[in-house]
């Protein structure tokens, strides 16, 4: 698994990635993808994901069904040498989640060399986000892939392993929500980025 791969790494320029699915035919590449990705590409994915069309090099086949919901969470604080340094035992609840899922794919490497953007995206609050799918129903239903930009909170310091779990501990709760209220048809993408500064989404 991927986090074995880190703690034998090091690595402080890159940040990971991580993408899993309540589909097996989510079209997702699987696995540990060990090469370097940039921002861009990381980028397309997400597109060809809410599209359904191939998109290289990580989403290899175009889904059968576009998921309703693609969560994606935006860990600003969390770098490759984080996972690195703190191991798995710091991200216990994505390890079951990328474990468990019927598709998922790591990718440790990936670079910035501009702001990532997800156009379309609807920002939600993390801690608002299980609200934000009960007072909206219709996201799970209305058959088309509605983006969530879930920004994960920056006040707890990182490097420190208790704001990892806990950060850790939010995306599951969320990512559970999105899965029971589309019962399973989404995608989530867990990435981290050098500063705030480094994102960019459109509403």
């Amino acid at each position: 698994m991927v986090f074995a791969v880190l703690v034998a790494a090091t690595v402080a320029t890159h940040s990971p990635a991580f993408l899993w699915s309540g589909r097996p035919s989510a079209g997702l590449l699987g696995g540990d993808y060990l090469h370097e990705v940039s921002g861009a590409e990381l980028q397309n994915t997400i597109a060809g994901l809410a599209s359904g069309a191939v998109a290289q090099p990580l989403v290899t086949k175009a889904a059968a069904v576009t998921p309703e919901v693609l969560a994606v969470f935006l860990h600003d604080e969390l770098a490759t040498d984080d996972v690195r340094t703190h191991g798995a035992d710091a991200f216990p609840v994505l390890q079951k989640l990328l474990a468990d899922s019927p598709s998922s794919l790591s990718i440790p490497f990936t670079t910035r060399t501009g702001s990532l953007s997800f156009e379309g995206a609807t920002s939600v609050a993390a801690d608002q986000a299980e609200r934000y799918l009960e007072q909206n129903p219709t996201l799970a239903t209305n058959g088309k892939t509605d983006v969530l930009l879930i920004p994960l909170p920056t006040n707890v310091q990182a490097g420190k392993r208790g704001g990892f779990a806990e950060h850790d501990a939010l995306v599951g709760r969320v990512a559970a929500a999105v899965a029971k209220a589309t019962g399973g048809n989404y995608v989530a993408l867990l990435t981290g980025a050098g500063s705030s500064d480094d994102v960019t989404h459109f509403t």
